[in-house]
């Protein structure tokens, strides 16, 4: 269970405010709403329990799968790069956060339209990438890691391959971590 995991890696400690200020119901109805899906049990608890947090202790975590979730075919000119394990800074939380950064609202208004559809950004990893839950389709539920330093660019792909982008090929920055929110955080190492 995922609490069993939190305790396991030390608990985790409120961030920009005193105390937890956890997710409302609404907020996750409005957030489920938005994202036009059901947020997976786990996430959606430790949300309600937590909002803005980050560990109490550091995090690193190993990806599922070292290649991103497209790869570009051979001859095009692109890379295809390969990344082996992450870190985690903090979850993003409730929209009463005193700094509009911290919220998950805030988060996914700056970010969704530079991700793939259907992800969600929960957490950043302090680095400028963020940590996503699949919200639909055959990705719902999984974590990925979406990768902010390769980011695609759709003017830049026609220019470099001289095709128009396939929808596809918004994947090309984004990593599976674990086939889960509870999943991911029993993968992760306290360090």
């Amino acid at each position: 269970m995922w609490k069993d995991e939190v305790n396991r890696l030390g608990g985790m400690v409120p961030i920009g405010a005193p105390a937890f200020l956890p997710l409302t119901d609404a907020e996750i109805a409005d957030l489920e709403r938005e994202v036009q899906g059901v947020l997976p049990q786990d996430y959606a608890e430790f949300a309600r329990t937590y909002g803005c947090c980050a560990f109490a202790r550091s995090v690193s975590y190993p990806f599922l799968e070292r290649r991103s979730m497209y790869q570009h075919p051979p001859g095009v000119g692109l890379e295809n790069r390969l990344y082996a394990e992450g870190v985690h800074a903090h979850f993003y939380g409730s929209t009463r956060q005193p700094k509009p950064v911290h919220r998950l609202a805030w988060a996914r208004a700056a970010y969704a339209p530079r991700m793939p559809a259907g992800l969600l950004p929960i957490a950043d990893d302090g680095g400028g990438s963020l940590l996503c839950l699949g919200v639909a389709g055959d990705h719902a539920g999984q974590v990925y890691w979406w990768d902010h330093e390769n980011e695609w660019d759709e003017d830049d792909y026609q220019d470099d391959v001289g095709a128009p982008m396939p929808e596809a090929a918004k994947w090309q920055n984004v990593y599976l971590v674990a086939r889960s929110f509870t999943d991911w955080l029993a993968s992760m190492r306290a360090g």
